[in-house]
This record gives structure tokens, C-alpha cells and sequence, in this order.
């Protein structure tokens, strides 16, 4: 059964002083029809959320694009979320700031 997926993405601000949320839609290079959707929620009354939601979708992103099809999807996301985690955690000495982010990840397969 063939899947054909639309979708967008939006975000609103709101009346705060800045939009710490983070969300992407990507489609890898090498693999068509093949997608990662990752939306990384800043947590609001700490500072850096922005930089650690920053950080989860620019660690999923860059390894989606060097995962290869043949490798098991689950250990992609989940190294994918531990090595965010890792960096987020070690920015908090360079940055002086405390980030926190959660994530919601999903890897679109066809034929999966």
C-alpha cells in the first residue's frame, strides 16, 4: 500500500520574548522517499532551551543524512538522542547556561 504524505510546518511565538521550540521535516539525500521528522521542545523557564532544542535537531538531522537504509533505524535514533544529550550536557560549561530539550523523533520508511 503506497503512503503519500503532506505535510507543513508552523510555529507561533506566542507572547513570549523567545521561541525556544525547534521542529524540521527532512528527506535524506540519498534515499528517496525515505524522511526524518524531529520536533524538540526547549523547555521554557530554563536558559539555553533554544540552544539545546537547537542542538537535537542539528544531531538528528546530521546523522539521518549519513544513515544508510541497511542499518537498523531504532539505533539511529536512539545514538542519534544520546549524543545530543551528550553535547547538550557539555554546552552547559561552555555556554554558563542550563538547557533542557525533549524531542519527539519519527524515520519514515517506504515498504517498512
Amino acid at each position: 500500500m503506497a503512503l503519500k504524505l503532506d505535510a507543513c510546518i508552523a510555529q507561533h511565538q506566542g507572547d513570549r520574548k523567545e521561541q525556544q521550540d525547534r521542529v524540521t521535516l527532512v528527506g535524506h539525500t540519498r534515499q528517496p522517499g525515505v524522511a526524518l521528522a524531529v520536533v524538540a521542545d526547549g523547555m521554557g523557564g530554563q536558559a539555553g532551551g533554544a540552544l539545546a532544542a537547537e542542538q537535537v535537531i542539528h544531531t538528528l538531522g546530521t546523522n539521518f543524512q549519513h544513515w544508510s537504509p541497511h542499518e537498523s533505524p531504532q539505533q539511529l535514533l536512539q545514538s542519534s538522542l544520546v549524543e545530543a544529550h551528550t553535547m547538550i550536557k557539555a554546552s552547559r560549561f561552555i555556554n554558563e547556561k542550563d538547557p533542557h530539550s525533549t524531542a519527539v523523533a519519527v524515520l519514515l520508511l517506504p515498504g517498512a
